[in-house]
């Protein structure tokens, strides 16, 4: 199984915001934006507006927290993901879980 491509964790409770998304998807080169939220991850009326404010040719992906931590090994090698979650301690969870697993973490969170 490949290691999953987590290009950078952004902490940001806006998520995805018109041109925000678009310099970060530039300066990481991202092709997959995954949302890590429970509330989000429920309720699919709020997706929409992610999904338009997304660049055109990169995908969008709203899970909840066990789930991302449950699945993100099955993440193909062309996958180039960033990950955006609302607060700090969810990121430092995520390192947590994901580094009990056979992936790297993030770089946006080792000097955590």
């Amino acid at each position: 199984m490949a290691q999953p491509k987590i290009l950078l964790t952004r902490i940001d409770d806006r998520f995805i915001c018109g041109q925000d998304i678009e310099l970060w998807n530039e300066a990481t080169g991202s092709n997959l934006v995954l949302i890590v939220n429970d509330e989000i991850a429920a309720d699919s009326r709020k997706w929409a507006p992610m999904r338009v404010a997304t660049p055109e040719g990169v995908w969008t992906r709203f899970f909840s927290v066990q789930r991302t931590v449950d699945i993100i090994h099955t993440a193909t090698p062309r996958q180039w993901i960033l990950i955006m979650v609302a607060y700090i301690a969810l990121s430092r969870f995520l390192a947590t879980a994901l580094s009990a697993r056979p992936c790297p973490m993030p770089r946006a969170l080792q000097a955590r």
